[in-house]
């Protein structure tokens, strides 16, 4: 009854609105304060969830990926991407996917992806006759890639709540990732057959040359990071840090973009970007914590354990459960709140946790091109002008293969598995 009251109370602030890391606070300090316990235990609390080395990746890979927007690297992708794929029908849309997928490799983050190759794309493709909606749609369909292939700050964030290695997680969003590049890449095909939307004019050999030149240093960043994990050289979180020194180097000596001013700037939005995950990661702790000490899990254990025999079965509706709760709320704290709760119950059904923690980001990142509330679809909506309805009818093709995707994910779990075992056998944390 009590901890009802507690969720009740947190839906109803959150309609106010009142964010949501904030939300929860006042809702677990009001359980606090109604059991007689301390307040300090909350602010206790939180800091003491954040003391993790492998949540020091989070601020360090945002930061990566800042610098290496700043940088200007995102025209040279999608000028890459264009001589690759832009020659095929419906060419704008296919450099749309091959930008995104190019990108995830840099920033890890759908939100940053959306902006980065929406504002360079969602008019070119207007200018050539696509529907706006349908560049918004394409765009924001893709940068649910981004928090699958690494640098991934979901899995990240996962693997630091799970205690599930973070180099295997990260590993296993690789093949992933592309699978749902090679979906879109496909259904965009279809559509663009049917509707007959034009091709770029196929690029002369030197035009290739040069995009190629210009976007190899930073398509190394993603090299980097990933075999200095296979190999051994440095953890995610090292890696992190030589990411942010990887993109130093090309912005300030490379490319000679990045300034003081720039820089300042890349600080200042990574410090709020931070401030804000870790605020949620500590809300989100306080708030578990009282639902363990309600025994509310040991409720939700008894009750998904019924499904023993048909553990995939359950697989598919945690993702359709969780694909909802997040449509309202953000997936951070989504993730933050049920890990703990899902977790133990997978793993008794013989699920691999890494395997889990794929199928949860991915659910939860599909949920950012769904209606009413779903974070890219707004951030697309505004760039490209569009409505909400005009942006639905044209996301839904993109939200099918994606769920097909997922499908694929949830009943051959070595799709998600393949590269971490061949790569990195299991070595504990990491």
């Amino acid at each position: 009854m009590l901890i009802g009251l507690i969720v009740g109370a947190i839906f109803v602030l959150l309609f106010l609105p009142v964010p949501v890391a904030i939300a929860m606070l006042l809702g677990s300090s009001g359980y606090y304060i109604y059991t007689d316990t301390p307040l300090e235990a909350v602010a206790q609390r939180m800091v003491s969830c954040v003391e993790s080395i492998p949540l020091l990746a989070v601020p360090f890979f945002i930061l990566a990926g800042e610098l290496m927007n700043a940088s200007g690297i995102t025209d040279r992708l999608v000028r890459f991407s264009n001589v690759l794929v832009g020659r095929f029908a419906g060419g704008l849309g296919h450099v749309v996917v091959v930008s995104n997928v190019v990108m995830s490799g840099i920033s890890g983050s759908a939100a940053a992806d959306a902006v980065g190759t929406g504002s360079v794309l969602v008019q070119a493709m207007v200018r050539r006759g696509y529907p706006a909606a349908f560049a918004a749609a394409i765009v924001g369909a893709s940068s649910t890639i981004a928090p699958i292939i690494p640098p991934s700050i979901p899995l990240v964030i996962f693997g630091a709540v799970a205690e599930v290695s973070t180099s295997r997680l990260l590993l296993a969003g690789i093949l992933p990732g592309l699978l749902m590049g090679a979906f879109l890449l496909a259904i965009n095909a279809v559509l663009a057959r049917r509707r007959g939307y034009p091709r770029e004019a196929p690029p002369s050999f030197r035009e290739f040359r040069d995009a190629t030149l210009a976007a190899l240093p930073p398509l190394g960043m993603p090299v980097v990071i990933v075999g200095g994990i296979v190999a051994g050289i440095f953890t995610p979180t090292e890696a992190s840090v030589t990411a942010v020194g990887y993109a130093l180097v090309l912005g300030v000596g490379f490319y000679r973009t990045l300034g003081l001013r720039e820089i300042w700037g890349c600080a200042v939005r990574v410090s709020t970007m931070t401030g804000a995950i870790m605020l949620l990661v500590g809300g989100t702790t306080v708030l578990g914590d009282i639902v363990t000490r309600e025994n509310v899990s040991d409720d939700i254990v008894a009750l998904l354990s019924m499904a023993h025999d048909h553990p995939y079965l359950l697989l598919g509706l945690v993702n359709i459960v969780l694909m909802v709760i997040a449509i309202p709320l953000e997936p951070i704290p989504v993730m933050l709140l049920f890990v703990p709760l899902l977790l133990p119950v997978m793993t008794d059904l013989g699920v691999d946790p890494v395997h889990f923690g794929i199928l949860m980001v991915l659910s939860l990142c599909i949920a950012f091109v769904l209606p009413p509330a779903g974070l890219v679809m707004f951030i697309m909506c505004s760039i490209a002008q569009c409505s909400m309805a005009e942006f639905t009818r044209q996301v839904w093709p993109f939200v099918i293969v994606l769920l097909v995707v997922l499908a694929l994910l949830t009943y051959w779990p070595g799709l998600a598995l393949f590269v971490p075992n061949a790569l990195l056998p299991v070595r504990g944390v990491g």
